[in-house]
C-alpha cells in the first residue's frame, strides 16, 4: 500500500506521469467548457438559476458566456486529474520498473490517449441518451417539476433536457472510466 501512496520512481517516469495528469485535466476542463457552453445555450435557467449559484459565479466579474465557460472548467478539471493519474500509474511498465525505452513510452502515451479517448466517447454518448431518452421520462416527474418552480424556472422543457444531458454525461463518464481501467493493464503489442 505504501508503494501505492508514495512510490519511489525515476524521475523521468514521474515526469511521464505529471504529464499524462496534466493532459488528462486539460482535456477533462476543455470538455466541460464546451459541455457547458453547448448546454448553456439549450437552457439558460439551468445555469442562472441552478450552477450559478453552487459555484458563486457573480463573483467571477464575467459575462454570461465567460462564467458558464468557467463553470464547465471548474466542474471538470478534478475528475480528469484523477482519472488520469490513476490510468497512468496503472499502464503497463509503471510499475514494474518505469518506462526505460523511448518505444514503450510511445506506447504507453498511445494506449493513454486512447483511454482517454474512450471516457470522452462514453461521457458525449452519455449526454445523448440523457438528451433523447432520459429527458422525456423525467418530464413527467414531479419532483422535477417542484425544483423547477422553487427555482423560478421560466423554460421547464429546457431545463429538464439540461439537467438530463448533465447526469448522462456524468454516467458515461463514470462507465468509460470503469471500461478504461478494464483495458488499461492488457500487454501492448510489439
Amino acid at each position: 500500500m505504501k508503494f501505492i501512496l508514495f512510490p519511489r520512481l525515476p524521475w523521468p517516469i514521474w515526469r511521464q506521469l505529471l504529464s499524462m495528469a496534466t493532459v488528462g485535466t486539460l482535456v477533462a476542463a476543455s470538455f466541460g467548457v464546451i459541455h457547458d457552453e453547448i448546454t448553456c445555450t439549450l437552457s439558460p435557467d439551468y445555469f442562472t438559476k441552478l450552477k450559478f449559484p453552487q459555484f458563486h459565479a457573480e463573483q467571477f466579474g464575467l459575462p454570461f458566456r465567460g462564467a458558464v465557460a468557467v463553470i464547465g472548467a471548474l466542474a471538470s478539471w478534478w475528475v480528469g486529474l484523477i482519472a488520469a493519474w490513476v490510468l497512468a500509474r496503472l499502464l503497463p511498465g509503471q510499475i514494474e520498473g518505469g518506462l526505460v525505452h523511448l518505444a514503450m513510452q510511445r506506447k504507453a502515451w498511445g494506449r493513454f490517449l486512447k483511454l482517454l479517448g474512450l471516457i470522452l466517447t462514453t461521457s458525449s454518448m452519455g449526454g445523448c441518451v440523457g438528451f433523447w431518452v432520459v429527458t422525456p421520462l423525467t418530464g413527467t416527474s414531479v419532483a422535477w417539476r417542484e425544483v423547477c418552480q422553487d427555482l423560478l424556472v421560466k423554460d421547464i422543457p429546457a431545463f429538464l433536457k439540461v439537467a438530463c444531458i448533465h447526469q448522462g454525461t456524468y454516467i458515461g463518464a463514470a462507465l468509460g472510466f470503469v471500461l478504461a481501467l478494464l483495458l488499461v493493464r492488457r500487454p501492448f503489442r510489439s
